[in-house]
Parts: C-alpha cells; sequence; structure tokens
C-alpha cells in the first residue's frame, strides 16, 4: 500500500489557521518548549509545517483544556 501523502501549510497558511498570528509568533511558539509547537520543515528555503502535525497539536491543546 503507498503511503498517504503527505501535506503541507507555508507559514502564511499557517498564521491564517491560527487567527492571523504573525509570522514572529510561529517563530517565538516554535523555540518555546513547553508549548510543544511543530517544528517547521525547510523546502527550499521556505518554512512549512506538515498538516497531519498541525492536526495533532490541536488535539493536545483541547485535551489540555478539558
Amino acid at each position: 500500500m503507498a503511503e498517504a501523502e503527505k501535506k503541507y501549510l507555508s507559514a502564511t497558511a499557517v498564521c491564517a489557521r491560527y487567527d492571523n498570528k504573525t509570522k514572529m509568533t510561529l517563530y517565538r511558539w516554535c523555540k518555546d518548549p513547553e508549548l510543544n509547537f511543530p517544528k517547521p520543515v525547510k523546502i527550499r528555503g521556505q518554512n512549512y509545517w506538515l498538516v497531519s502535525e498541525l492536526n495533532a497539536y490541536d488535539s493536545s491543546m483541547e485535551g489540555a483544556r478539558a
């Protein structure tokens, strides 16, 4: 069986996903070990995030609020 295609979001798309946060906010989230925000992958010098990792992060944050 073929591996599922990985989907990525650009920094701009991730900012939009999280209520139009800035790219600097994403940088801070990535550097904060307590947040455990997914690290980006560099593709041709640009940062991209795996959608599956962002979904897992969102689920963990929802669980932490409960």
